[in-house]
């Protein structure tokens, strides 16, 4: 037997029932009393845990030779020979103590190198990641200026906003990846509505003209109403603005309304009542369907989709159109859904399906996504990486983190009709309206699909939109009919 701490035979041999090493008596006392813990496990450990252990005549006469107790007799000097004994017990302790700490510090530095090497793979992995955009936007470049321009004014126009392009892609690749990984950081919590009551009832005389936000803060969405000269925005607050009335499309985006109309683009801010700016587009070829701000992303850029499938970006300080991309459907553009990361777009009719684009390489083919249903519309999910596709009765889900078509979760089939959709900010419930003077609101249930969880009553037969907003009073709902908007509370 060899003692634990200071590796030779023991006189007195005790046992740790903690770490079952061998000890002599007095050093681990004394470790005891310094720290309180066996010293191999770092458990708990007191004097009175200890066991004794005797020792066969070989061994104690071992023990005896090698603990130098005859040196006390030979030479009589025993009180010399008791504190060198302490002094070398307090050199054991101490070098245990040493052999711990070195232990420790080759651990950690064992984790320091992994951890750098994993650091360096991946700032490698980056850095030819970005030499490969960089060799994709300079081919794409040149390619451009290769262009062999006419002297016509209409193509030199082309050619210019042609080169607008790669400026495009570089800046949304750019704020884009920042975005994703700021927005990591925030966590949305599911809510469970369960009941609902009316606030107010808000009229307007007819409407010819209904856009959504969807924006990925509840407190900022908002649907906007157009009758003739005037817009009723109705979200965390309600407000009635002056636009024009020949307007194309209308989007509300934080206090800010965007009107287009007729080759302009007239903001004003909703408070003041004020025109902040008027600037001039031209080149939009059909009627404009959808006009998205990724203001989150960056301020300078517009995505404006026509019923013809043209997608256009518009570059706000030069006044300039381009055109991104052309998605050739089997007849026109009847839904468009932006993701909030600036990426992404979906677009798609009943009888084509629905079709990704990706901004960032626009030149790419669109990947369709085909259902087993007519798609009636879709929506990217907040938490950025589900994709919903509902048809009259039917509703897939898919994820965009897998290969192209692969389901999130089983199809969902509901027996009532689906007339209007509001997902909420999580991805992990969405209301759906009937026709049926009720609104369902459903939630996820992991491992299976949407369930339905409540049933809110609404005054109205008739709706056309519906929007889950936040204020300062809670969760509201607003539904909007063809003359008026009924605001609810949710609890």
């Amino acid at each position: 037997m060899f003692c634990a701490i200071s590796g030779k035979p023991p006189l007195n041999a005790v046992l740790s029932p903690n770490s079952k090493c061998i000890f002599e008596q007095n050093l681990i006392e004394q470790y005891i009393d310094q720290n309180g813990t066996d010293p191999v496990t770092n458990d708990p450990l007191q004097k009175a845990d200890l066991i004794e252990i005797s020792l066969t005549p070989q061994q104690f006469a071992l023990s005896q030779s090698l603990n130098s107790s005859t040196i006390a007799n030979n030479y009589s000097i025993p009180s010399l020979l008791t504190t060198l004994q302490k002094e070398w017990d307090a050199v054991m302790l101490e070098n245990f103590e040493l052999r711990k700490q070195l232990d420790l510090s080759k651990k950690s530095l064992s984790d320091a190198l992994y951890r750098s090497d994993a650091l360096a793979s991946a700032a490698a992995k980056a850095f030819v990641e970005r030499d490969q955009l960089r060799q994709e936007l300079a081919a794409l470049s040149s390619s451009i200026t290769t262009v062999n321009t006419e002297p016509a004014a209409s193509a030199n126009g082309e050619i210019q906003s042609e080169l607008l392009l790669p400026e495009f892609i570089e800046e949304l690749s750019a704020k884009s990846q920042q975005y994703v990984l700021s927005s990591k950081k925030i966590k949305k919590k599911l809510q469970h509505f369960t009941s609902n009551s009316l606030l107010k009832s808000t009229e307007f005389p007819k409407s010819d003209l209904i856009s959504t936000n969807e924006h990925f803060d509840l407190s900022e969405r908002s649907v906007v109403v157009k009758d003739n000269d005037k817009a009723y925005v109705f979200g965390a607050a309600d407000i009635t603005v002056n636009v024009s009335q020949n307007a194309d499309y209308l989007l509300e985006y934080d206090g800010i309304m965007y009107c287009l109309s007729q080759g302009k683009l007239i903001a004003s801010d909703l408070k003041t009542k004020n025109t902040l700016y008027e600037k001039t587009v031209e080149g939009i070829e059909g009627q404009v369907i959808f006009m998205g701000y990724p203001k989150q992303i960056t301020d300078f850029y517009f995505i404006i989709v026509t019923e013809e499938g043209t997608i256009y970006g518009y570059k706000l300080l030069e006044e300039t159109l381009f055109t991104i991309s052309q998605v050739s459907l089997d007849g026109p553009v009847q839904f468009v859904s932006y993701h909030k990361d600036g990426a992404l777009l979906a677009v798609g009719n009943r009888s084509g399906g629905v079709y990704i684009l990706n901004l960032l390489s626009p030149m790419n083919d669109p990947i369709l996504f085909s259902t087993p249903f007519l798609a009636k519309t879709v929506f990217f999910g907040m938490n950025g990486y589900w994709l919903f596709v509902f048809g009259d009765n039917d509703l897939n889900v898919f994820d965009l983190r897998k290969d192209a078509g692969t389901l999130a979760m089983e199809p969902n089939h509901f027996d009532r009709g689906v007339v209007s959709v509001e997902l909420d900010d999580t991805a992990k419930g969405f209301f759906i309206s009937s026709g049926d003077s009720q609104i369902h609101w459903y939630e996820f249930i992991k491992g299976k699909s949407f369930v339905e969880k409540s049933t809110l009553p609404i005054e109205s037969s008739v709706i056309n939109a519906i929007i889950l907003v936040q204020s300062h009073d809670g969760y509201q709902l607003k539904v909007v009919s063809d003359s008026k908007c009924l605001t609810y509370a949710l609890n």
